[in-house]
């Protein structure tokens, strides 16, 4: 029973993450591209 529940704070965990992660992600790829349209 402590194991399930273990997982399932981990499955939140990473999905809080991936939520997290998701918008960071995007802001660095926009980043990135407005970069290198500057550069060409």
């Amino acid at each position: 029973m402590a194991l399930l529940a273990e997982t399932m704070a981990l499955s939140v965990k990473t999905m809080a993450l991936l939520v997290v992660t998701m918008p960071l992600s995007a802001v660095t790829i926009a980043l990135s591209v407005e970069t290198i349209a500057l550069l060409i």
